[in-house]
């Protein structure tokens, strides 16, 4: 598979990975091509001797190899994609790996009580247009908890002035990782940074707009504010009824079921799928600084607000309701649409995050400490944005041409194996579906999805290695 600048295989996201060894640098893209090309097997399984295996364990646990150190180098390469878009969102999530039993021993412990650690990414998505490509990760950081959480009853939770005042706040994650972005980037795009409802910060938001930082927020919970003419504070979700409404558009819900974590059934609930009816409206507002945050911050803060809201919906259930905060333009309806199709984007990271868990099989990995736990993260993360690239590109610029994203020896090998089925000078589209077709795939069930082409890849991987082998015998 060849990246945004043409450069095929996984190898091409860790030849410059520099881990102050020529050793190490060898042994990691030695272990990054095992680990591309059988993502989903075990760390035994795609190591093929007992040797190599050795060999890869060393390299996790090695005292100078750090999940900082190995991700640097897709990172660089994530930069150079988002320099020649021109034009990116930055979404930013945080998710959580679950280690069950003495796997996750080292590693400490998430809010739940389970073992396990979190990750808040930041992957780059193209802002133009309707697509959804991801350019990588740009920022990533690990963290854990020391001690399991308190039994309930056994202490009362901590007022917001207490949480501001710890010394080291988990909620800095978002400021330090859109930093981390906007130093990296360094003016070379245009960047819009994006978040769930999770991002909702007052001081979050206040600091990007001082900065002149870019971005757009969903409301998590009611924020007192004022109109700018007004002088009298009251709740968000009173003040969003005076929005003007500038669009309306008919759009399909997708059904919402199936078995979810808890807390994310609590803020997404099951639902049918149905037509909705949306409507979008334009305001301005000025933030209230909660009174828990100090006097370094300033005391309110103007954001333009976008609201979107189901009318007509059926009687027995919740409305569609989003309300975002943005620094993006809101003049025109052109302007709000836009604003909330960027933020649409903001799942593509819920993808990525699939494509990390599933398609690299990274939580049921058997490891012991901690160090090694992040490193085969820090590998995981490249493999999993190409993952994702393979899925994006089925469903994406379906007429460009097959060597836009497949080597000349990928080509010939899937060839090899459908013959009659490539035409001679194939489109994306074409190669896809044949590729597919490797992983079970009918054309009548619709596009494939990444987990089927993933599935496919792996079987043409065995042919693609023998084929650049005999050509170099």
């Amino acid at each position: 598979m060849a990246n945004r600048n043409g450069l095929p295989g996984i190898e091409a996201e860790f030849e410059r990975a520099e881990l102050g060894d020529a050793r190490l640098n060898k042994r990691l893209m030695s272990f990054a091509s095992a680990f591309a090309n059988a993502p989903d097997e075990s760390l035994p399984e795609m190591a093929g001797s007992i040797a190599e295996r050795e060999a890869h364990y060393r390299l996790l646990n090695n005292e100078r190899v750090e999940f900082e150190l190995l991700l640097a180098a897709h990172i660089q390469q994530s930069r150079n994609r988002v320099a020649e878009a021109k034009r990116v969102l930055i979404v930013h999530d945080t998710t959580s790996f679950v280690l069950e039993g003495e796997r996750g021993a080292e590693t400490g412990y998430l809010n739940t009580g389970a073992r396990g650690f979190y990750l808040h990414g930041s992957v780059a998505v193209v802002a133009e247009g309707e697509s959804r490509e991801c350019l990588g990760v740009v920022a990533a950081h690990t963290w854990s908890r020391e001690k399991p959480p308190a039994k309930r009853g056994k202490s009362k939770k901590r007022s917001g002035a207490e949480l501001a005042q710890q010394p080291t706040r988990e909620a800095d994650r978002w400021g330090d990782n859109i930093l981390s972005t906007e130093r990296l980037v360094d003016g070379a795009a245009e960047l819009i940074h994006v978040t769930d409802s999770e991002g909702h910060k007052y001081w979050l938001m206040e600091r990007l707009r001082k900065r002149g930082h870019r971005f757009i927020i969903r409301l998590a919970r009611e924020h007192k504010a004022r109109e700018l003419a007004d002088d009298e504070w009251d709740l968000v979700s009173n003040l969003v009824g005076k929005a003007e409404d500038v669009a309306e558009r008919s759009v399909p819900l997708p059904a919402r079921t199936g078995k979810r974590p808890p807390k994310t059934k609590k803020t997404f609930p099951d639902r049918q799928s149905r037509v909705a009816k949306l409507r979008f409206g334009k305001m301005q507002l000025a933030l209230k600084k909660p009174s828990y945050l100090g006097n370094d911050v300033a005391p309110e803060t103007v954001v333009n607000v976008v609201r979107v809201y189901e009318v007509d919906a059926p009687a027995e259930v919740e409305p569609v309701e989003w309300i975002l905060f943005t620094s993006e333009p809101i003049a025109t309806a052109e302007d709000v649409l836009a604003v909330v199709d960027n933020y649409r984007k903001r799942w593509v990271i819920e993808d990525f995050f699939r494509a990390l868990k599933t398609g690299t099989s990274y939580e049921l990995r058997q490891l012991e400490s901690a160090r090694a736990w992040k490193n085969v993260l820090a590998i995981s993360l490249p493999i999993a944005w190409r993952l994702l690239a393979i899925r994006t590109a089925a469903r994406e610029q379906p007429n460009e041409p097959a060597t836009t994203i497949f080597t000349t020896t990928e080509l010939a090998a899937l060839r090899h194996r459908l013959p009659k089925r490539l035409p001679q000078n194939p489109t994306r589209r074409e190669a896809v579906l044949v590729l597919a077709e490797l992983g079970g795939h009918h054309k009548s069930n619709g596009e494939p999805g990444w987990q089927i082409l993933h599935r496919a890849w792996m079987k043409l991987l065995p042919l693609v290695e023998g084929m650049e082998l005999a050509r170099k015998m």
